[in-house]
């Protein structure tokens, strides 16, 4: 297509569920990438499909806001601004860690993204390790659910054992790295 052309609303963006890739940087650092998959409908019966790889945290290891994919970033200004304040420091840890966040998609067109992200841990990517959340940090696979919930600090749900971040980051970075092994 030539020129600008007005293709209405993004509808999905996800992660790829598959491994991450790793490269090299001119400094000889470590980069990961992050395949992401934007959705476009700009009319019925029209899907438009965008795949694009992007670097994920720097070559120091440390994940910067502007390193990011946007749709990360966004989740984590959503998350900042709703949440405790020590959000953007378990986000920080948890990629530091080697986790990968995923933002929430909305299911309905048009519909605002819930405000959470998911963890992936590359190593096992056919599962979410669990979610960031404004408060908590939660971890909803089964077996790290029998792990978790006799720990100080666990508060059992149905579906995961969270960890609250508000009054530190501390504690929940340490059951994210115990988890990672």
């Amino acid at each position: 297509m030539r020129g600008t052309h007005d293709v209405g609303a993004v509808r999905a963006v996800h992660t790829a569920a598959g491994q991450p890739r790793s490269d090299r940087s001119a400094g000889g650092h470590e980069i990961d990438f992050q395949k992401l998959h934007l959705h476009l409908h700009p009319e019925p019966g029209v899907h438009i499909r965008i795949n694009v790889t992007v670097p994920v945290g720097s070559p120091n290891g440390q994940a910067e806001k502007e390193d990011l994919p946007p749709a990360v970033a966004a989740a984590l200004v959503r998350l900042e601004r709703t949440g405790g304040p020590h959000v953007r420091e378990v986000a920080d840890g948890l990629m530091a860690m080697g986790y990968v966040l995923a933002p929430s998609v909305p299911r309905d067109e048009g519909a605002a993204p819930q405000n959470y992200a998911r963890i992936i841990d590359p190593a096992s990517p056919s599962h979410g390790v669990g979610y960031l959340t404004p408060q908590n940090l939660s971890f909803s696979r089964m077996s790290d659910r029998n792990k978790l919930k006799d720990l100080p600090g666990a508060r059992v749900r149905a579906t995961e054992v969270a960890f609250t971040h508000l009054e530190g980051a501390a504690r929940p970075l340490e059951i994210a790295k115990m988890l990672k092994g």
